[in-house]
């Protein structure tokens, strides 16, 4: 069990492309936004279970929202895209702080392992 500590990074880089994919599929997300989204989610899941569940809960209950009354918002907003497609600009900024504090704790996490082998 030498290599059991890549489980984790390997299972959030799987989950996470295939999250990208389906929200990009479903036009969720547009290019950008399923990239940048991966990453975030890729960071995240290896962090910590709990980090990546709490960012799919933000993920899925924001995008039940953006799509709820579409018509709507495409009445009012002439950007509006099919099914209310985000990019990174969304992401980013709702994001950076939480985003931040993930880095220190995969930090904090890789020094500790390093110390410990």
């Amino acid at each position: 069990m030498e290599n059991s500590w890549m489980i984790q990074p390997i299972f959030a880089v799987l989950i996470s492309f295939l999250i990208a994919t389906r929200a990009y599929k479903k036009k969720s997300l547009d290019f950008s936004g399923a990239f940048s989204g991966f990453l975030v989610m890729a960071t995240h899941l290896a962090a910590g279970l709990r980090y990546g569940v709490m960012l799919l809960v933000f993920f899925y209950s924001s995008s039940a929202l953006t799509k709820y009354g579409a018509e709507k918002k495409q009445k009012i907003d002439a950007g509006y895209k099919e099914g209310g497609q985000r990019n990174w600009h969304a992401y980013f900024p709702s994001l950076n702080c939480c985003h931040f504090r993930i880095v220190i704790v995969l930090v904090s996490v890789l020094e500790v392992m390093i110390l410990i082998t």
